[in-house]
């Protein structure tokens, strides 16, 4: 989210090192939980990987994007924007997660 947060044009946040340190511990954990059992070798399907990742982007990229619509225009409504963005992820999910359910 922060990183996303640089790019996006009419935001282009700062943030304290105190928020910056509080992302890098919290990566740090992540890493740690992950590798803490390493005697367990999980297998990992290369798409689920890439869906996982893509999430976590798009993720960070929305909530971004809607702040700097409301900033943007400041007459439209939060329910509109809830809309919107939920008839794209339907739409996404339909044509990226619905023709692998048959596999």
């Amino acid at each position: 989210m922060m990183l996303m947060g640089a790019f996006i044009p009419g935001l282009r946040r700062t943030y304290s090192i105190c928020e910056y340190l509080a992302a890098i511990t919290l990566v740090a954990g992540l890493i740690i939980f992950t590798l803490a059992d390493v005697s367990v070798t999980p297998t990992f399907d290369t798409t689920g990987l890439i869906m996982i990742i893509g999430s976590l982007i798009f993720d960070a990229f929305l909530g971004n994007i809607q702040e700097a619509l409301f900033v943007a225009f400041p007459n439209i409504s939060q329910v509109e924007i809830k809309i919107f963005s939920c008839i794209i992820f339907r739409c996404l999910v339909f044509f990226f997660v619905v023709p692998r359910l048959n596999t």
